[in-house]
């Protein structure tokens, strides 16, 4: 039987469950797995300087198999301990003030763990000092040391230190390998972190310096003037002075002076890399302002400073202090474009100089005390305008208010539609002529509503007045032919007829009318008692007829009209009905009256001969 994590068993239980004198498992034999640490502890700082660090521990977790015979309930064999973790390195905290005795507890690898507990103790120490000395060795008075920093990257080291600074003295020791001097700075850097070094020290010149800022330009570094002796003499400060009278000229104004009126002496302060004594001017560039009410008008390329050799000179765009800006307006489009509309601002500004740059550094906003009026677009005869008024703020570049720029507008004029006069199918009707539509004279970027469309002769329509849905677009006028008089062929007037069409045979059916693909006999239809053509129903259009044979004299009107119908004249109506309730009626009586009023004047011509 193998017992191992996967099949774990309980010690003092029986090996073989259905056997009352079973040997049970041990202890020893059900421990197959087992946890063990390695635990990292720190000491050595004392309690008035801080805390050691916590300890740091990690875990492995470790397996086995036993094999027991079930028998006897001994231990056959055993698997060694093993583990598959591995203990990770474990760095050493920095304590300030204090050095490790080792930088980190290293990793341990899987293959060379033990199933054991471990602990693992890092023991901290103070760092020395450095010792400032002078040349004999002797300790300069005044409690002056000062411990080594730590190596941020390395507790069991001390890091670069600066030294102190001692009043009077500095550091004058090349031979000291320890001792390193960069840009100035002098520092420390401990052999051994643990031991103190000494620094020899030695009194230092003086010197003294005069800084001249400049306020107006943080970033403009000027010269400074340095004054050299030895500690404790007179500090002769005619340099500096003789300084600001140049930056005077130059343009600048002395904005304070701290140098001192009195005798003043050096002090004994170490210069190391920082002068201890420094007074400082503080300047500011003068400013001249040019133009407005000033009274100072200088011309391009005068000198700023006149008592300066080198002084920067205006620029054309400083003395720049007055202009004119315009508004435009543009017309185009028609064949006889108005003239622009140009309307011109006086505007002006003052500018600001900087004396020491030369530089413009402020200029008040262009102001005018002229306007831009709006500009009525005038009427083109023929054509219509995209707007009726040419406003300032109607220009491309124009934003909530005018600027001092120019500004321009353009107005276009687009050709005015034209009244077409065509039939009922849309064709054109021959002899007529486009007609433009009329110029609203208040508006001009309208025609006239309600305008009267063309007049055309035997011709009308139901709208006679129009007003254009596009102004710049043909309107199509639908005409209907007018009611006329019909003449036979003798010349002599018949009856009402519709203007322009014509009566046909019809030679499929001689002696019928064809009327809306109806046969009608004219034998069948009683003839009216008098000759007058029965007028149209109103739901009818035009009824025309201009053809009417000629009939013999002598004969009767019944000869004449049964000669008419044998001979193939009777008439076909030329007629358009409106979808209408009793159109076939009326069309019918219109027919039969022109029959019987073309027969009457048959008579009637044979009467007026005879009385001739």
């Amino acid at each position: 039987m193998t017992i191992d994590p996967k099949h774990p068993q309980d010690s003092d239980k029986p090996i073989n469950s259905n056997d009352p004198d079973s040997p049970k498992y041990t202890k020893d034999q059900t421990n197959v797995s087992a946890t063990h640490t390695r635990t990292v502890n720190y000491t050595g700082v004392a309690p008035k300087d801080g805390v050691n660090p916590a300890s740091k521990t990690n875990e492995s977790t470790w397996t086995r198999s036993v094999t027991v015979d079930k028998v006897t309930g001994e231990t056959k064999a055993t698997t060694p301990w093993t583990t598959k973790d591995h203990y990770d390195d474990v760095p050493t905290n920095v304590v300030p003030g204090y050095y490790a005795d080792q930088a980190n507890v290293d990793r341990v690898p899987t293959n060379k763990m033990k199933p054991e507990d471990q602990t693992v103790t890092v023991t901290y120490k103070k760092l020395g000092n450095i010792v400032p000395v002078d040349s004999d060795g002797n300790q300069i008075p005044g409690n002056h040391n000062v411990p080594y920093e730590n190596d941020p990257t390395d507790p069991t080291k001390g890091g670069e230190t600066p030294v102190p600074t001692i009043p009077g003295y500095h550091v004058e020791d090349s031979n000291n390998p320890s001792v390193h001097t960069t840009d100035g700075h002098t520092t420390v850097t401990p052999n051994d972190p643990g031991k103190d070094t000494d620094v020899i020290y030695v009194k230092d010149d003086a010197q003294a310096t005069v800084m001249f800022i400049d306020e107006t330009d943080s970033h403009n570094v000027l010269p400074k003037v340095s004054i050299h002796g030895l500690a404790g003499e007179d500090i002769d400060f005619a340099p500096a002075i003789a300084f600001i009278d140049t930056y005077k000229n130059s343009g600048y104004e002395v904005v304070s002076n701290n140098i001192p009126s009195e005798i003043t002496k050096y002090d004994l302060i170490l210069d190391n890399g920082t002068v201890s004594q420094v007074y400082t001017v503080h300047l500011k560039h003068g400013v001249v302002t040019i133009g407005g009410d000033t009274g100072n008008n200088p011309k391009a390329g005068d000198k700023i400073n006149p008592n300066d050799p080198h002084s920067k000179t205006f620029t054309n765009d400083e003395t720049n202090v007055n202009a004119d800006h315009t508004f435009t307006v543009t017309y185009t489009g028609s064949n006889n474009n108005p003239a622009n509309n140009v309307q011109t601002t006086h505007w002006t500004r003052t500018v600001t100089v900087d004396k020491v740059t030369g530089q413009k550094i402020s200029a008040t906003d262009w102001v005018t005390k002229d306007s831009y009026h709006e500009v009525d677009t005038p009427v083109v005869t023929g054509y219509i305008a995209d707007k009726a008024k040419a406003n300032v703020s109607d220009a491309s570049n124009y934003t909530d208010k005018v600027q001092p720029e120019d500004y321009s507008v353009t107005v276009t004029y687009s050709k005015v539609g034209n009244f077409i006069p065509v039939d009922n199918t849309g064709k054109p009707i021959p002899g007529t002529n486009p007609q433009p539509y009329k110029n609203d004279p208040q508006d001009p970027t309208k025609v006239l509503p309600d305008e009267d469309v063309p007049s055309v002769p035997g011709y009308h329509t139901e709208t006679p007045k129009l007003t254009p849905v596009d102004p710049t677009k043909d309107t199509k006028v639908v005409y209907i032919k007018d009611d006329t008089k019909v003449t036979d062929n003798n010349g002599d007037s018949t009856s009402d007829g519709q203007a322009g069409s014509d009566i046909t045979k019809d030679d499929n059916n001689p002696g019928t009318i064809s009327d809306d693909n109806q046969l009608i006999s004219p034998e069948s239809e009683s003839e009216p008692d008098n000759h007058k053509l029965v007028k149209k129903q109103k739901h009818e259009k035009d009824v025309i007829v201009n053809k009417i044979p000629k009939t013999e004299p002598g004969k009767s009107h019944e000869a004449n009209r049964q000669s008419s119908a044998k001979n193939g004249h009777l008439t076909r109506v030329a007629k358009q009905s409106l979808p209408q309730t009793g159109a076939h009626k009326s069309t019918m009586t219109i027919v039969f009256g022109i029959l019987a009023a073309g027969l009457g004047l048959f008579g009637l011509a044979g009467k007026r001969k005879k009385e001739d």
